[in-house]
């Protein structure tokens, strides 16, 4: 099974851990906020988020996704960024997922299940206290 490479993997590791959202949570979200999320290029740097949702994709520095294969094709990405705007996210990096059919709805309900206050505890980055405690 071919994997695409993962595109500003050193930019991606600049940036705080970044919560996993759909589009409707990248919306609740505070410009200036490390995010993640996940869909398809409807075209270059127009990304269709697991619930629908549209958001525009602004290449971070020495990143471009407008020339790449995946830009292009429907392959499914995780977009790393910050939200710059309402609808916008600067993208530090981009993640393919191996080729395939993903399960867009599954993925979109894993990423609710993440912010439900009952389980976020479970899915937030370790802080350096509480690593420092382990």
């Amino acid at each position: 099974m071919a994997v695409a490479a993962v595109l500003g993997a050193e930019q991606m590791a600049q940036l705080p851990v970044g919560n996993r959202v759909n589009f409707q949570l990248f919306r609740e979200a505070k410009v200036g906020t490390s995010l993640r999320i996940g869909g398809r290029f409807a075209s270059t740097g127009l990304l269709t988020a697991t619930d629908g949702g549209a958001v525009s994709v602004l290449p971070g520095e020495g990143l471009d996704v407008s020339t790449d294969a995946l830009a292009t094709s429907a392959a499914f990405i995780e977009v790393v960024g910050v939200k710059e705007a309402d609808g916008v996210i600067r993208a530090a990096g981009v993640v393919p997922l191996p080729a395939g059919d993903v399960d867009t709805e599954l993925w979109d309900e894993a990423v609710k299940l993440l912010h439900l206050p009952q389980l976020r505890h479970m899915f937030a980055p370790a802080t350096d206290v509480e690593v420092a405690m382990m």
